[in-house]
């Protein structure tokens, strides 16, 4: 078993559709159709995602997206798997070896937000609860300061500034990492960046992830093209609106219920 620490990120305040509830009431467009259409769907992006995380950025930025569209509760054995595979890379130093910062961020936060321990020899050494912020020493010049060429990188700095909403204390770096990438975000901003570019730096500077209700910041993503041009996207934001429908017409009955 791998240690970890319960510091994660809080559940979302939502109900979870139960296999044997009846999601028709007060919808009408909750057919029986609806629902196989929904299974098929559900099992089918399971079967794609265990494809595409094998190659270790696509996992984390399919998780990424699973979560940010309040559906990973459909997904919680899958998205173990993977971040249990990218955890053990890391562990054996193959993990976080590469210059990439939004791959090295983004693997960052989405192991700490599991609360993830740092393997640093045996058990009564580890002292650190969660991934080691040392992993973004690599993008810092001689002086301490992070590089001036991460300053163009803005999917990079985006995902910088998520993962210094995790800090604990005592972690300087991610207090300057959060300084660092906010500050150049909100140039880009003024420098009148391209709409969707514009959209992504004002959702992460307002709705940090880990600050928020994916349930309520998931129609930032519909209809847009997130992290790229995925094959896989337009799939699972069509199955996050019917899982938005599914537990509507779940929260409708309860009321209907409780208002008895």
């Amino acid at each position: 078993m791998i240690p970890r620490c319960n510091a994660g990120k809080e559940p979302s305040f939502v109900s979870t559709p139960l296999q044997h509830v009846d999601f028709r009431y007060g919808n009408p467009n909750i057919t029986d159709e609806f629902l196989d259409e929904y299974a098929s769907k559900l099992e089918g992006f399971k079967r794609v995602f265990k494809l595409v995380s094998e190659d270790p950025l696509q996992g984390l930025t399919m998780i990424d997206a699973i979560q940010r569209l309040g559906i990973d509760h459909h997904f919680q054995h899958e998205i173990e798997q993977v971040l249990q595979r990218q955890f053990m890379l890391s562990a054996n130093g193959n993990g976080f070896h590469n210059y990439d910062l939004h791959e090295v961020a983004l693997r960052f936060r989405l192991l700490r937000q599991e609360g993830y321990f740092v393997p640093a020899g045996p058990l009564v050494k580890l002292i650190y609860c969660f991934v080691h912020a040392g992993v973004f020493n690599r993008f810092r010049d001689r002086e301490g300061s992070f590089r001036h060429e991460l300053c163009r990188d803005i999917k990079g700095l985006i995902e910088l500034y998520e993962a210094s909403q995790l800090g604990i204390d005592g972690e300087d770096i991610l207090d300057e990492a959060r300084e660092f990438s906010s500050q150049s975000l909100r140039k880009w901003r003024m420098a009148k960046v391209d709409h969707f570019s514009d959209r992504a730096i004002r959702n992460t500077l307002d709705q940090p992830f880990h600050k928020s209700l994916s349930r309520f910041t998931a129609r930032n993503l519909l209809g847009t093209d997130f992290q790229g041009s995925n094959g896989w996207i337009n799939i699972l934001q069509e199955l996050a609106k019917m899982d938005f429908n599914l537990v509507q017409s779940l929260h409708q009955k309860e009321i209907a219920h409780i208002s008895k």
